[in-house]
C-alpha cells in the first residue's frame, strides 16, 4: 500500500493495528454467532458525577454489569435485578447486578466476606439460564482489610471448580459455567490472582499490557493505571473480545469481556 500510494502513515498504522489484533494487544470482537456482553466496574462511592456515570454504563452495549461501590443507582436501558442497597452497609461495601432490559437473568447478592468492618460482597448474575457471572470485590490488602482477604477468596472460591460453579449459589445452578469480572485487588501472579486461576479460570487479557492496567485511573489519584488489578477471567466458556474500559470518576478502570453463546 505504501508502495503504491507514496503515503506511508495511513498504511502503517492499519498495519500496527493489524499486527496489535495479531499479538493480542488490542481486544479483537467476536465476528459472527450470538454473544453476551459482561462488565465488571469498581465505580468509587465517595465521588460525585452519578448521571455521568450511570449514562456511559447505560450506552456501552452490556448484556450484564456488576458495580462495586454504590454510586449510580439506576442504568439506562438496564434493569437492577439484585443489590445490597437496603443493608446498613458503608457505600464502599455494597454492589449492584444490572441486566439489559428483556434479557433472561436473575441475580443474587451475597453477605460480606473478610474481615469484620472490611468484608465485601459477591454479586452474581445467571443469564438465559446458561451462564453464571460472578462479580467480585476482594478487600484490598491495606491494614483492616488484608486480614480477611483469604477468608474472602476461600468463601468464593468454594463455589468453584474446573471454570464452573459446583453448587446451587445466589441463583446459579450446579453445573453452570462461570466468568469472573471485577476488583481483585490483586496483579497477576499475586496469591489472590493465582487462587483463582487455580479453579479452572484463564486470563482474558494476558497479552494487554501496558493498555491492562487498571488502577490508579483517576478519582482523586493520577491518571496513572500501571497496576492491573481489575480483571476478567473466563471458564469453561468461549470468548471473545476482552478489554479495559474506563469509569468516569472512578479509581479503577473496568473491565468488559464476551463471552460467545454455546451452539443450540
Amino acid at each position: 500500500m505504501a508502495r503504491r500510494s507514496g503515503r506511508r502513515l495511513v498504511p502503517g498504522l492499519a498495519a500496527a493495528a493489524g499486527l496489535a489484533v495479531a499479538v493480542g494487544v488490542l481486544p479483537a470482537s467476536a465476528s459472527g454467532g450470538e454473544r453476551w456482553v459482561i462488565v465488571g466496574a469498581n465505580t468509587l462511592s465517595w465521588v460525585d458525577g452519578a448521571g455521568e456515570l450511570a449514562w456511559f454504563l447505560g450506552s456501552i452495549g452490556a448484556d450484564v454489569i456488576i458495580t462495586v461501590e454504590r454510586r449510580a443507582d439506576d442504568l439506562p436501558g438496564m434493569a437492577r435485578v439484585a443489590d445490597n442497597y437496603s443493608d446498613d452497609f458503608k457505600v464502599s461495601r455494597q454492589t449492584a447486578v444490572f441486566c439489559r432490559e428483556g434479557l433472561r437473568c436473575e441475580g443474587g447478592v451475597s453477605a460480606l466476606f473478610g474481615a469484620p468492618g472490611c468484608g465485601m460482597p459477591v454479586g452474581v448474575a445467571r443469564v438465559d439460564g446458561q451462564l453464571c457471572t460472578i462479580g467480585v470485590h476482594v478487600p484490598p490488602p491495606v491494614s483492616g482489610c488484608v486480614e480477611g482477604r483469604a477468608a474472602y477468596v476461600e468463601a468464593v472460591t468454594s463455589h468453584l471448580d474446573g471454570g464452573r460453579v459446583v453448587d446451587d449459589w445466589l441463583g446459579c445452578e450446579a453445573g453452570d459455567p462461570a466468568v469472573l469480572v471485577g476488583d481483585f485487588n490483586d496483579v497477576p501472579g499475586g496469591a489472590v490472582y493465582r487462587a483463582f486461576r487455580a479453579r479452572g479460570f484463564g486470563d482474558a487479557l494476558p497479552w494487554q499490557a501496558p493498555r491492562a492496567g487498571s488502577w490508579p485511573a483517576g478519582g482523586g489519584y493520577p491518571p496513572l493505571p500501571f497496576f492491573r488489578l481489575d480483571h476478567a477471567l473466563p471458564g469453561d466458556v468461549a470468548t471473545g473480545g476482552a478489554k479495559i474500559i474506563p469509569v468516569p470518576g472512578s479509581d479503577h478502570r473496568g473491565v468488559w469481556l464476551e463471552v460467545l453463546k454455546p451452539r443450540e
